[in-house]
């Protein structure tokens, strides 16, 4: 494995059950790297009951979908621990909408002036 790759960030994209937690699993674990998966880390935040779990928890009790702000909060959080552990990861689950899609273009293509918003530390 060359360092380029074990410092990588990978994002899994397809429709759903097009196997994207499988595929992500099996090229992190080859790799590896961490394996995000943004509905697992949803799961482990409410079973903690942290402070993004008891929020998400309450949206997903009222049949809402959880926003964008904390979606991206907690992958946030998830990237910077990656980084910190090994340097790499592979995401699946995400972008789910244009805001996430957004901000991951925002992340690899700040702008000029560095306002480029971004998700990933």
């Amino acid at each position: 494995m060359t360092t380029a790759v074990a410092r990588s960030g990978w994002c899994c994209s397809a429709p759903p059950g097009a196997g994207k937690g499988t595929q992500g699993a099996i090229i992190a674990n080859h790799f590896g790297v961490a394996h995000i998966a943004t509905g697992d880390l949803l799961r482990s935040h409410i079973a903690h009951e942290t402070s993004l779990g008891l929020a998400m928890r309450d949206i997903l009790a009222r049949g809402d979908l959880v926003p964008d702000s904390i979606v991206l909060e907690m992958l946030r959080d998830a990237l910077a621990d990656a980084k910190r552990k090994n340097g790499g990861y592979v995401i699946d689950g995400i972008p789910r909408t244009m805001e996430q899609a957004h901000a991951g273009v925002r992340h690899r293509h700040p702008t000029r002036h560095g306002r480029g918003r971004r998700f990933m530390p």
